[in-house]
């Protein structure tokens, strides 16, 4: 499903709820997070210099590139079979007044 579609799902109730809990507490600014700028200005560029959030120093980078891209072909795979087995009756329709954007 998509993130929308996830909502009425799961219920707006909730999804509200945890907008009035997390939101507040988010950072609205344009100023990149200076963590990150201090880490690539150090040269901790992630995997491909061994060093970034964690530490890739006794790790093949080839191979968990390698393992990342399998990963991530096989949830391709996964939802466009799963897309394909929708049962009848379970897909909803836009609303009208909510077509060509959010409110």
């Amino acid at each position: 499903t998509g993130l929308i579609e996830q909502k009425d799902i799961s219920g707006l109730t909730i999804h509200a709820k945890a907008q009035q809990a997390i939101v507040p507490h988010l950072a609205h600014d344009r100023t990149p997070n200076p963590w990150v700028q201090q880490m690539i200005g150090g040269g901790d560029l992630g995997l491909k210099t061994g060093r970034g959030f964690y530490d890739w120093a006794n790790c093949d980078a080839k191979a968990v590139a390698s393992q990342a891209a399998q990963r991530v072909e096989a949830v391709l795979a996964f939802l466009k079979q799963m897309q394909a087995k929708t049962a009848p009756a379970t897909t909803p329709q836009p609303r009208p007044e909510h077509r060509g954007g959010a409110r």
